[in-house]
């Protein structure tokens, strides 16, 4: 991956800064980052509706791909994108002047990246270098630290999104857990501590059932499950 850390004085109003990464891919769609999934839209222009699109908002990333080969830009914070043929824009910075006339005047610190990765569009290659972009490990001090992960899956499209403690328990807590590529998957939750149980809940965290650490999943599938430990 090439990263860009940029700190940038932004003074210009009625202009709008985006940076361009020129690919030779040719397909028909892009996949672009959202919570909990991914969004497909064209990379053509032959109609209105298309030239429309012309910036679709993604999180994390937009991906062209190929079957064999494919391309990646990452970003920390910015969400507005267009790619149109093989062209990616990521937008930087703008220089609208309403309902506020400052805009986006300010000093702004972010970063983004770009890589390319063998293979079609899916987690292994695409989604989770884009997660270790936005959220890079923290050094801790300390001795006796565990370095058994709390959680984990067999499946790299099965995503274990968010983990809380518990509204309701203090041995106890949450973790979102979703599909990530639009795919049928079946996985098995591995934990690096003695689990006592587990339930299904809903998005209130109340149970709705137990399960047992072998989950299944439709496509782009959230769950929401208490571990009780």
């Amino acid at each position: 991956m090439i990263e860009y850390d940029v700190r940038l004085d932004w003074r210009d109003p009625h202009y709008l800064l985006k940076v361009l990464f020129d690919t030779t891919i040719s397909v028909s769609f892009a996949t672009f980052d959202i919570q909990f999934g991914n969004i497909k839209r064209t990379t053509t222009r032959n109609n209105t509706v298309e030239q429309a699109r012309f910036e679709v908002c993604c999180h994390k990333y937009v991906d062209l791909s190929e079957p064999a080969f494919g391309f990646t830009v990452v970003n920390d914070c910015k969400y507005g994108v267009g790619v149109r043929d093989g062209l990616i824009g990521l937008s930087l910075a703008k220089g609208g002047t309403r309902p506020d006339e400052r805009g986006d005047v300010g000093v702004y610190r972010f970063r983004y990246g770009f890589f390319p990765h063998t293979g079609g569009y899916c987690a292994k290659e695409v989604i989770l270098p884009a997660y270790c972009f936005n959220y890079p490990s923290l050094p801790i001090r300390g001795t006796n630290i565990s370095t058994e992960p709390l959680l984990t899956t067999d499946a790299a499209n099965v995503i274990i999104e968010t983990i809380k403690p518990c509204e309701d328990s203090e041995k106890a807590f949450i973790a979102r857990i979703y599909e990530s590529e639009g795919s049928f998957t079946s996985t098995k939750l591995h934990a690096g501590f003695q689990i006592q149980s587990l339930q299904v809940c809903n998005m209130m965290e109340q149970p709705i059932c137990d399960c047992d650490p072998n989950l299944v999943f439709q496509p782009f599938e959230i769950k929401t499950i208490k571990v009780k430990y």
